[in-house]
């Protein structure tokens, strides 16, 4: 049963310091392992953010860091449904089986805003389409057999549609007059203090700013990766290289005290620099476009072929943007990569199949949060891939990935490369391994894939969640599936929090359990706070 605290039982609550159940955090061996700088007791919750209810959610950390609210992600927040844009312009394939790159292209550059049709029917592409320009939508008659079909024709290796502006983000005033008052800001606090707030009006888009300090990588232990065993080189984690920029939006101002829509995802902790809140403005970065109802296919030359059609979508500088109700086969990566600088995408109801590829690294991503922030893949079907549902490097969250399934998994779904932080994988399903650890070596020297990331009702064959050194914890509730330690025991690793191994818990999915509390408590959306 799906309970909520009333505001009494959040006052005792946040005055006892939980949440619900306590949970220590220890390793394999049994001893306390290290924790991020300690801290007084948190603070009485602040109740213009509830907090979902379950006798399954973990407890708030010694530190206040707390599993963060990941309801605020997608297409304007989850606060307004996708449109169903007007169509402007109606197309038909060519007659005669031709290159159709030209006509579809053509009618994006003519188009203003809109819905450009494709009708039923096979449209070849031997080059790349490009939706740059904010308000187009590619819409198809259907990603069924019988529907609207678009082939990555030839033998280049490319991104068949990309949605993307360009440019680069403009970061203001990245000086240390900005540098945050608090000692400590746990994971899922809304707010920071500022030095700077009367500077800053609501609505301001801003990043919260977090270094990579050499004191931070070394109890990290990530200046201590190990060699490889085939004597490949490897690379530490080096000061500046790790720096995140979160992209936040301000809803509040109270004295210098500045609220977010989405919460700090990550600790910002004194002793390894703090952070910054710093306005930022992205010009050529476009919104509102989508693609959908539509089904990808790729020529291909054998089964281990990769001179081909590699993502059938890429989103890259856009924000507020779709991919829905979409089937692909036969592509080297995936349906859709969320690369830097695309935030606040929602991939929906859509279906990756039949990859081809040769079985190895940096191939058969199907849903990929490369370096997006604030994207949602919900109701979706991977088969076949390596890494079914992953981010990337340096991934700033709420990011999630939820009601999704995978078969016939080759590799792992979670975390990939280098500290992505504040990923949910809500009631994801998979035949294979679903990892968030430590990978050492792996590559030319990931290390720590994650901080912060949530494994919620999830199942997989082996699973393995570790907890960080320092600064974070990964959470496992209601995982079904053998406990892995982990790939790298030497040391052995941090355990992770894990509550009920084995068996489903309620709410049965905390992302819709937190939108549905969200939607109670901001009934006007992300702005609606006071």
């Amino acid at each position: 049963m799906r309970r909520y605290h009333s505001i009494h039982q959040l006052v005792l609550l946040a005055a006892l310091g939980l949440l619900c159940c306590s949970t220590e955090r220890v390793d394999d061996g049994g001893d306390p392992t290290p924790t991020p700088t300690p801290t007084p007791p948190p603070a009485a919750a602040d109740l213009r953010y509830p907090v979902v209810e379950s006798d399954y959610m973990p407890s708030r950390q010694q530190t206040g860091d707390m599993i963060p609210d990941f309801s605020r992600v997608g297409y304007r927040w989850g606060d307004r449904a996708i449109p169903d844009v007007a169509v402007v312009e109606t197309l038909t394939p060519p007659s005669d089986g031709g290159d159709a790159t030209a006509l579809i292209q053509q009618a994006i550059d003519r188009t203003q805003s809109g819905a450009i049709l494709l009708k039923r029917g096979v449209y070849r592409i031997s080059g790349t389409i490009r939706i740059n320009r904010s308000g187009i939508v590619l819409r198809g008659e259907g990603e069924g057999e019988d529907g609207t079909l678009l082939v990555a024709a030839g033998t280049t290796k490319r991104d068949l549609v990309v949605i993307g502006g360009s440019g680069s983000r403009r970061v203001e005033s990245n000086t240390e007059a900005y540098d945050i008052l608090d000692d400590y800001v746990p994971a899922g606090r809304f707010w920071v203090r500022s030095p700077r707030a009367g500077e800053f009006r609501v609505g301001d888009n801003v990043v919260v700013y977090r270094p990579s300090t050499r004191e931070w990588i070394s109890d990290l232990k990530m200046d201590q990766i190990p060699p490889r065993a085939d004597g490949l080189p490897i690379t530490q984690w080096e000061p500046g290289r790790f720096d995140t920029y979160a992209e936040r939006v301000i809803t509040l101002i109270k004295g210098d005290t500045l609220h977010f829509e989405n919460p700090v995802v990550m600790s910002l902790d004194r002793k390894y620099g703090g952070g910054r809140v710093l306005r930022y403005s992205y010009a050529d970065r476009i919104e509102e476009c989508g693609v959908e109802n539509l089904r990808f296919d790729s020529d291909y030359t054998g089964p281990e072929d990769e001179n081909h059609g590699w993502n059938a979508v890429a989103v890259k500088v856009a924000a507020h943007c779709w991919v829905r109700n979409v089937t692909s086969l036969h592509f080297g990566m995936g349906l859709v990569t969320m690369d830097q600088y695309a935030k606040n995408i929602s991939v929906l109801d859509c279906t990756c199949l039949e990859p081809v590829s040769t079985l190895a690294g940096s191939r058969r991503y199907s849903f990929h949060i490369s370096q997006g922030q604030l994207c949602l893949v919900k109701d979706c079907t991977s088969e076949d891939a390596r890494h079914d549902y992953a981010t990337g490097s340096l991934n700033c969250g709420p990011n999630v990935f939820t009601s999704c399934r995978a078969k016939r998994s080759h590799a792992d779904i979670g975390p990939h490369q280098r500290w992505n932080t504040g990923t949910l994988y809500d009631c994801v399903i998979s035949d294979g391994e679903i990892c968030v650890q430590d990978r050492s070596n792996y590559g030319s020297g990931q290390g720590w894939a994650a901080g912060n990331n949530v494994l919620w009702n999830c199942s997989g064959s082996t699973v393995i969640v570790q907890s960080p050194w320092v600064s974070a914890y990964n959470y496992s509730v209601g995982t079904i599936g053998r406990k892995n330690p982990g790939k790298f025991n030497d040391p052995v690793r941090p355990d992770g929090v894990w509550l009920s191994p084995g068996s489903r818990v309620a709410p049965a999915s905390l992302y819709d359990a937190q939108l549905e509390l969200r939607r109670q408590s901001q009934p006007g959306g992300i702005m609606d706070i006071h």
